[in-house]
C-alpha cells in the first residue's frame, strides 16, 4: 500500500485499544509501564539454560503473569486474545451493538518451526529424529479455520450482538499486523466496513520454537547476550474513518499517515549481510504524504530484538535513506522488545498502542511516529502516524 491511500480525504484513525502483555492486563498499564522503562522478565523454569559457571537457570522470558500458566499452543493464544478483547470491550462498550464491522488478524503460523522440505529431519531443534520419524506427519490445521475458531472463541464471552466476521488473516510474523492493517484500510476506504478490529496475537513461549531459536544461536541466554528474549502479547485496535468516528461522537487516539512495504533480498542466516534498501524504500514511500526538509523528526518504534542482523539492517537503511532519497531520520528511537520481549505477530499492534497512547496523553517523543516491522521472511513494513 502506498502512502497516498492514507491521505486526509480518507483519513483513518485509531479510536480504541485493548491489550495484554507481560507488564499488565490493560493497555493503559502496559503503555505507562513501558514509558517508565519497566520490564518484567521472569525465569521460565520449564526451559533451563546453563550459565557460564555451569548452573542451570530458567530462561528469561516476558510472560503474562498467571493468566497463561499451564496453557500451550493455540490455547495459550486464545487466553491472550480473550484478555485483550475484554480490555477493548470494557473501554468501548458500544462495540457490542456495532454494525458493519470486521476483524483483521495477525497470528503466528502453525507449525512455526521452519522445516526444510527436502529433509524435514535437518531442521529438528536438536538435530535428532523423533521416535516416530518414519510415520507420516499429521497435516497442520487449516490456517483460516484455525483463525476463525480462535477469533470466535475469544469474542464469545463478550456478549456482542453478533461477532464480527474474520475478513483477513496475516501469517507473516513481525509484519503481520501491518499487513492486516493494510487490508483493513482498503476495506474502510472502499466502504466495505465502518469499523475494523485489527489485532495481533502471539506467544514465543513454545518449547519447540525455543529449542529451534537456541539451536540456530538466536536465543538470548547467559552465554549468548545478543539474541531474542521471548515474550507474549495480544492487542486489538479499532480503526475508523475520521468521518465515521465524528458521526458517533468519538475521539481519535492517532491518525494514520503512510503505510509502505518492501522485500529485503538477504535473509537472516545468509552469507551476505542485509542491504537495508527495502527498509529505506519503505520509509521513504511512507513519508511521501508528509512535508519535510532534509531532516525528518521521527519517533521510531522498532521491533528489533537485539539480534546483530536486525541492527545491521536498520543501520544500512539509515545510510541508504540519506544517500538515495536525500532524507535523514532524526529523533528518538524505542524498542518494543525492551519492555515486552519479542512478541512476534503482535509486535506491530503493541507498537501502535504505544504510539497512540503517547499521542493521546501528550508525551510522544516527536510529532510523527514511525512503526518499523521486519519479518524473518524479508518482508519490511513501515507505518507513519501522528496525533489525531
Amino acid at each position: 500500500m502506498k502512502s497516498s491511500e492514507l491521505q486526509p480525504r480518507s483519513l483513518l484513525c485509531v479510536t480504541g485499544m485493548g491489550m495484554v502483555a507481560s507488564l499488565g492486563f490493560d493497555v493503559a498499564t502496559c503503555c505507562a509501564a513501558a514509558r517508565a522503562g519497566l520490564s518484567r522478565a521472569q525465569p521460565l523454569l520449564a526451559y533451563p539454560v546453563r550459565t557460564a559457571t555451569g548452573e542451570d537457570v530458567g530462561l528469561s522470558c516476558h510472560t503474562v503473569p498467571i493468566a497463561t500458566d499451564g496453557f500451550e499452543g493455540d490455547w495459550r493464544l486464545l487466553r491472550l486474545a480473550t484478555l485483550a478483547l475484554r480490555d477493548l470491550d470494557q473501554r468501548e462498550p458500544w462495540l457490542k451493538d456495532a454494525a458493519r464491522s470486521g476483524c483483521y488478524l495477525s497470528l503466528p503460523p502453525t507449525p512455526r518451526v521452519p522445516v526444510d522440505a527436502a529433509d524435514p529431519k535437518a531442521s529438528l531443534p536438536q538435530g535428532e529424529a523423533p521416535d516416530d520419524a518414519d510415520e507420516p506427519a499429521a497435516a497442520p490445521p487449516d490456517p483460516w479455520q484455525r483463525a476463525e475458531s480462535l477469533w470466535a472463541r475469544a469474542a464469545a464471552p463478550l456478549k456482542w450482538r453478533a461477532v464480527p466476521p474474520l475478513r483477513h488473516l496475516a501469517l507473516s510474523g513481525h509484519t503481520g499486523f501491518l499487513r492486516a492493517l493494510e487490508q483493513a484500510s482498503r476495506d474502510l476506504v472502499a466502504g466495505l466496513v465502518d469499523v475494523a478490529i485489527v489485532g495481533g496475537v502471539d506467544s514465543l513461549i513454545d518449547t519447540d520454537f525455543l529449542n529451534w531459536l537456541e539451536a540456530t544461536q538466536r536465543l538470548k541466554t547467559p552465554n549468548a547476550p545478543a539474541g531474542v528474549q521471548p515474550g507474549e502479547a495480544a492487542a486489538f485496535l479499532l480503526l475508523e474513518s475520521d468521518a465515521h468516528a465524528s458521526a458517533r461522537g468519538a475521539g481519535a487516539r492517532a491518525a494514520l499517515r503512510g503505510l509502505a512495504f518492501g522485500q529485503e533480498p538477504h535473509l537472516m542466516g545468509a552469507d551476505d549481510p542485509p542491504t537495508g534498501k527495502a527498509l529505506a524504500s519503505a520509509l521513504h514511500e511512507a513519508m511521501r504524504g508528509i512535508r519535510f526538509k532534509h531532516q525528518l523528526p521521527l519517533w521510531v518504534l522498532s521491533d528489533h530484538t537485539g539480534e546483530p542482523y536486525r541492527a545491521m539492517d536498520w543501520g544500512s537503511a539509515a545510510v541508504h535513506l540519506e544517500a538515495a532519497h536525500k532524507a535523514q531520520v532524526v529523533g528518538a528511537m524505542s524498542f518494543t522488545a525492551a519492555s515486552f520481549g519479542d512478541t512476534g505477530a503482535a509486535s506491530g499492534a503493541i507498537a501502535l498502542c504505544m504510539a497512540a497512547s503517547a499521542f493521546e496523553r501528550g508525551y510522544a517523543a516527536a510529532p510523527i511516529a514511525a512503526l518499523v516491522s521486519c519479518a524473518d521472511s524479508g518482508d519490511r513494513a513501515v507505518l507513519l502516524c501522528q496525533a489525531a
